[in-house]
């Protein structure tokens, strides 16, 4: 059995990621995800507080509120050199289409409860409640003694520490 992410996680990591780096293939993906309507419902919720959550233990805290949010914007240029060669020739890619199309969904998607915030202000401060995000038992177990979470939380508190000192 080939064990994979599922595509709530994949594309949470997706969101993330063009919003920190702002790459062409990121518009693309997310882009795709949106337009092929990939998540809707309780897949769209759960994809909301894998996001809150990604952002957190990656340190991208800014995301963490309600409101709008500025994307990148992927340029012709950028899409030019660094997506067109990747598509099939046949392929057109709408950049301009794909940025608006993709800054308006996320924020419609991003509008986090007030039990996601409290999850970013805990985590801000130091303090590690994934049961804010997740009451599935299955998720809180595996994410429990995430490690990117628990080196996360303690690089909080060591920076705590030495402000007070």
């Amino acid at each position: 059995m080939l064990r994979t992410l599922s595509p709530v996680e994949i594309y949470a990591g997706k969101t993330i990621a063009f919003m920190s780096r702002g790459a062409a293939r990121d518009l693309y993906d997310l882009y795709c995800a949106i337009s092929e309507s990939l998540f809707t419902g309780d897949d769209l919720v759960l994809l909301r507080k894998c996001v809150a959550y990604y952002s957190a233990i990656s340190g991208n805290s800014p995301i963490m509120d309600n409101d709008k949010k500025i994307f990148p914007v992927i340029t012709p240029q950028i899409i030019k050199t660094d997506l067109n060669p990747m598509l099939r020739i046949s392929e057109y890619f709408d950049g301009e289409a794909a940025n608006k199309c993709v800054s308006e969904t996320l924020n419609d998607w991003l509008i986090f409860s007030d039990n996601e915030l409290c999850f970013g202000k805990e985590f801000s401060k130091g303090r590690y409640k994934p049961e804010l995000l997740f009451e599935d038992t299955k998720i809180l177990g595996r994410i429990k003694n995430h490690p990117m979470a628990i080196w996360r939380i303690n690089k909080i508190k060591e920076a705590s520490d030495r402000i007070e000192r």
